[in-house]
């Protein structure tokens, strides 16, 4: 009897009559006197009337303080760019190959034919529609389908990217001919990663020698850690692979070089002599993309399957290395800028499900917990959202420079040094911006409590797929230290909190990077390895504020005012968060500290008003969010039960 006692006790569920007096998040019970006379009546209580999401968003949107629809095309770049959007958008929603409401409920194999019907649909679009276009539904289909994008952007950004950066023109129309340009009897993969090699391109071990004979270059896989690992499509869908080797030429090594190699036969799909692929297995997320393994053994490609824009071998075994080594990695940082707008994009996304969520249960974004907990998050989207902006134009812009620079070209030094800094703010952006992201949707998953957990609910998906993306790179991009021993001798002269605005931050930024990065830069690299980390993430906060305050100035006059809000909460909040190095180097006193703790909270309780009109400004339509908790009218309830019965209809016999 004792036992079962205990056993009952520890198992115990609270008194729902006795919780609901002590739980500050429980509704408040209607009271009524009970009927009857004297002192001994007692108050009746009657439950809540039921919820109205429907009514309470609508409530939310009823006085937006800027014009949403301006802010959409602000935020896209224009009102034709918006409307392309939207077009995608409906395509896909009303396309059965695209449908997502099913995926969770998928096997393995389910999921992979369905991924590559989404390929082939794409692949339909690469060839029939404009590039800039095709672009646009590609940052749609990130959003729909992170695995679909991954599988097309394997192909087109880093196979192809790999054609474009480092092919001859020659070698280019060759492989375009072949069906790279539009998916036809060539589907490219991107072998550079190794099992016992991860980034480190200068450490990978596959060799590729040349026979001067057979003028061929051998393929070769020499050790068990040299094995390409993680290589996206090569499990069972790759036709081709760009392939990182060290190029051997008459015994001597020449360095990492890209080549050709065909792996399976395009008709049969049968994998070709001497080379072994796998599949690593099961993933913690992008289910959809077959990452594989490939060992190659003693396998031989013509020379001109050696990518020879810029390095070359000759018939007679010459090697003509490059006077720009730099230019082959342009497909590297192509995927790092594309990181740093996915997290941006991904952010708005996981918000949208939370803020509309919290809206509807009211008292969650009423909270001021609640407010500080996801509203610097959405102040960090935009944030992402401006300096992916900016990183992308910057991209770009140096891209079409390198495409037309020779060797003896006056600005070649400040191309070269403009490339250092993009390749290394891109590294350090993408790991930062990647990093914050990954954070930004669990934040939100717990924020919808218990409902978080469920797969339908559409975060837990969100995060496993997205984590593919985190990394760790430091932050470049120091332009700020050109002036650093003028800059490190500011100190904030701000009188009230009011005179703490957006100059006096990004001032502040710029003197506590400059301080940790500035200094003992002499010392063994990595014996202060921590600190160059720690700098890397001040830097990149400071970097994102300047972008975010870049973006507000840019902005319409009636958008402004709300921007500047949020530029302003992105900045102090984690200042606030990152106090230590602000007090160490000065800039602000602890007097300073405790008004920016108080305007953050301010601000998140001025900017809860505008929550539900700043989500609806990133014009997600429902079938992009594919959550019913992040549904447009609010109505979640209804949609999450109809969701669950469909999926999973009740019977009377469990099966």
């Amino acid at each position: 009897m004792d036992r079962i006692k205990a056993l009952s006790s520890h198992f115990a569920v609270p008194d729902p009559a006795s919780s609901s007096s002590s739980s500050s998040s429980a509704p408040a019970m209607h009271m009524s006197s009970a009927s009857g006379s004297g002192s001994g009546s007692r108050p009746v209580r009657t439950p809540p009337p039921p919820p109205s999401p429907t009514k309470d968003i609508a409530a939310e949107r009823a006085n937006p303080s800027f014009p949403i629809r301006d802010m959409t095309y602000f935020l896209d770049g224009g009102k034709r760019i918006t409307e392309t959007k939207e077009k995608i958008m409906l395509q896909f929603e009303r396309d059965p190959v695209m449908k997502t409401i099913d995926q969770h409920d998928l096997t393995l194999p389910q999921i992979r034919e369905r991924t590559m019907q989404k390929v082939r649909r794409l692949a339909y679009y690469v060839a029939n529609e404009p590039v800039s276009q095709f672009k646009l539904r590609m940052q749609v289909i990130t959003m729909l389908d992170p695995a679909t994008w991954t599988r097309v952007g394997v192909h087109f950004g880093l196979f192809f990217g790999a054609l474009q950066g480092s092919a001859s023109p020659e070698q280019f129309s060759y492989w375009a001919q072949k069906g790279a340009v539009t998916l036809n009897g060539l589907v490219g993969c991107f072998a550079m990663t190794e099992l016992g090699h991860g980034s480190n391109v200068a450490g990978l071990e596959t060799t590729a020698t040349f026979d001067e004979a057979s003028d061929e270059f051998i393929i070769h896989t020499p050790t068990l850690t040299a094995t390409k690992w993680w290589i996206g499509g090569a499990a069972g869908t790759a036709t081709h692979s760009v392939v990182f080797a060290q190029l051997i030429v008459k015994g001597r090594s020449h360095g990492v070089k890209s080549f050709i190699v065909p792996l399976r036969d395009p008709a049969t799909f049968t994998t070709l002599p001497g080379i072994v692929i796998g599949d690593i297995g099961a993933k913690m997320g992008r289910h959809g993309i077959d990452n594989g393994w490939i060992q190659f053994t003693h396998v031989r490609i013509p020379r001109s399957h050696m990518l020879m824009k810029h390095a070359k071998v000759k018939r007679n075994g010459e090697v003509i290395e490059p006077a720009l080594q730099q230019l082959t990695y342009g497909a590297l940082i192509s995927g790092r800028v594309t990181m740093v707008v996915d997290s941006g994009n991904i952010s708005k996304k996981a918000l949208t499900i939370a803020l509309r969520y919290a809206s509807i249960r009211r008292q969650l974004l009423d909270y001021v917990i609640h407010q500080y907990r996801l509203i610097p998050l959405l102040a960090q989207a935009f944030a992402m959202h401006f300096t992916g902006v900016e990183v992308q134009g910057i991209y770009e812009s140096l891209m079409q420079r390198m495409e037309t620079l020779k060797p003896g070209d006056k600005d070649m030094q400040q191309v070269l040094d403009h490339l250092k800094e993009v390749h290394g703010t891109s590294a350090g952006l993408k790991a930062f911006c990647t990093w914050n992201a990954l954070n930004t949707i669990d934040q939100c998953r717990q924020s919808l409590g218990g409902h978080g957990y469920s797969a339908y609910a559409g975060l837990a998906s969100l995060y496993s797929d997205f984590a593919a993306k985190a990394g760790k790179k430091q932050a470049g991009g120091v332009s700020y230290l050109n002036d650093l021993q003028s800059l490190l001798k500011t100190r904030c002269q701000a009188k009230s909190v009011d005179e703490i605005d957006l100059e006096t931050i990004g001032q502040a930024y710029s003197l506590v990077a400059g301080n940790v990065a500035g200094t003992k830069e002499e010392e063994a690299y990595e014996q202060c390895s921590q600190a160059r980390l720690f700098a890397a993430k001040l830097h990149s906060y400071g970097y994102l504020f300047h972008r975010f305050k870049d973006g507000v100035a840019k902005a319409p006059a009636a958008l402004q005012p709300v921007l500047t809000k949020l530029c302003l909460l992105y900045g102090l909040y984690n200042i606030a968060e990152n106090s230590g190095p602000f007090l160490q180097y000065d800039y602000f006193t602890p007097r300073h500290l405790d008004w920016i703790r108080g305007r953050v909270s301010d601000l998140c309780k001025d900017l809860r008003k505008d929550v539900i009109p700043l989500t609806d400004s990133f014009n997600f339509t429902d079938f992009i969010i594919n959550s019913p908790l992040g549904r447009y009218d609010g109505n979640m309830y209804e949609a999450y039960f109809d969701l669950i019965k469909t999926a999973h209809p009740p019977s009377k016999i469990p099966s």
